[in-house]
């Protein structure tokens, strides 16, 4: 399981990783 640059600002802007 990787995450990427997208994966962390989407965590930042309060949504769960897929």
């Amino acid at each position: 399981m990787t995450f990427s640059e997208s994966d962390l600002i989407w965590a930042q802007q309060g949504h769960a990783p897929v």
